[in-house]
């Protein structure tokens, strides 16, 4: 079934979903009301509220990946059977070949949804999945969220909009205020409850949920809310305690993570134009900058001044670029790994020397071809020894600019 959690900012809606999903550690026990056996080990998936996804890869490569971590496949493209059908089933089938960054808001919604689909999980989790949405695309988000329901899943989902049509399709809400709930049930009983427990009466042209809401807020009479607050939804009863445990199982190895890592980091690199442009013409322009500055000061032992502030430069300068380039790049990348890792995908270790394999050959060919020309270009002592020596310092520089970039990055 679709359950719904609503209420006003601030009132637990997010941090009662961390908890059932495990996404955060909390003190206390959490009481399940079962007559039954219950397991706190379920193949479940989160889906957090910032919907990020890789920019540069298409919707099927992205669901090729997808099925290479989470279904373990030896091959990228060899889950592609399943991977139709998942995109069928949520309507991205015509949008196989697209570009992730140039998919509409509900699109982008769906194949984050499709993406933790490969599995195919009994219970989804969901952070305000209608946030950034327009109304209509609201409402065709919860038909997708229902449609899953109806396949046999538990789908548990925070809602901000409380408007009729799309808490319609909910088959249970579940609303807080205070801190605690104030009404678990179908939409359409609201009205009853109201009036049965609490004697208030609902206005024929208002929506219940906002009503209710307001109720609880102080939007109207005190004594309402406090009567609402007063009367407890669930029984005092304990249930069997349990310790929720609901991260999924990494289940490929370290070699397999790390290979289709790298695959997908170096897709993503080499497809950013931009980025590769903008890198080669700042060292373009650094080389060249550095050359007129210091032309020809190698050759007379008075510029053992200007010999110095070459050095001092081509270190600042490495060690800014290798920095910045980590520092402004991993943030970005931060909601995706949070999602991935949570669900299973991949190990945070593999992550980082992916970044590492990929990028630092860049850095470091860029480091040895500023080394050589501007080397020559200052008329440096053209001995071997003395070259090799400037060229591994700049690279050693820059391979620990680069972790330094790591580290604060994150």
């Amino acid at each position: 079934e679709l359950t719904c959690i609503i209420g006003g900012s601030g009132t637990g809606k997010t941090s009662l979903l961390n908890i059932l999903a495990g996404a955060v550690r909390c003190s206390g026990d959490i009481s399940v009301i079962s007559d039954g056996e219950v397991s706190s080990n379920v193949n479940s998936v989160y889906i957090m509220q910032d919907c990020v996804l890789p920019s540069s890869l298409t919707v099927n490569e992205a669901m090729n990946f997808a099925s290479y971590f989470k279904a373990g496949t030896k091959h990228l493209g060899d889950g592609q059977e399943t991977i139709d059908g998942i995109l069928e089933e949520l309507n991205l089938s015509d949008l196989k070949m697209a570009i992730s960054k140039d998919l509409s808001g509900g699109e982008k919604k769906r194949l984050t949804i499709a993406l933790e689909m490969i599995r195919n999980p009994n219970v989804m989790y969901f952070d305000e999945p209608t946030s950034g949405l327009d109304y209509s695309t609201s409402i065709q988000c919860m038909k997708v969220l229902k449609k899953l329901a109806k396949d046999g899943r538990v789908i548990v989902a925070t809602v901000h909009q409380p408007a009729p049509l799309i808490l319609h399709e909910c088959d249970q809400l579940y609303v807080l205020a205070g801190g605690r709930c104030i009404y678990t049930g179908e939409y359409d009983a609201i009205v009853g409850h109201l009036w049965d427990t609490h004697g208030i009466v609902c206005p024929q042209t208002y929506n219940p949920a906002e009503f209710l809401l307001e109720i609880a807020s102080g939007a109207y009479d005190n004594d309402w809310r406090d009567r609402i607050l007063a009367v407890p939804v669930h029984p005092e009863a304990p249930g069997p305690k349990i310790n929720i445990h609901c991260q999924s199982h990494i289940s490929s190895g370290f070699l397999h993570q790390l290979v289709g890592l790298v695959k997908r980091r170096t897709l993503i690199t080499y497809r950013d134009i931009s980025l590769i442009a903008t890198r080669s013409v700042v060292h373009i322009l650094c080389i060249i900058i550095v050359s007129i500055m210091y032309w020809d000061i190698g050759r007379q032992a008075e510029n053992v001044l200007d010999n110095m502030r070459y050095v001092l430069y081509t270190f600042s300068y490495f060690s800014f670029v290798s920095h910045s380039a980590n520092f402004s790049m991993i943030p970005r990348e931060i909601p995706i790994v949070k999602r991935e890792h949570f669900n299973g995908w991949y190990s945070i270790l593999p992550y980082y020397l992916s970044l590492a394999i990929v990028d630092l050959p860049l850095h470091i060919i860029a480091a040895t071809l500023y080394s050589f020309v501007t080397y020559w270009v200052t008329s440096q002592p053209m001995e071997p020894q003395r070259l090799i020596i400037f060229t591994i310092a700049c690279i050693a520089l820059v391979v620990t600019a680069h972790c330094i970039g790591f580290t604060t990055g994150f």
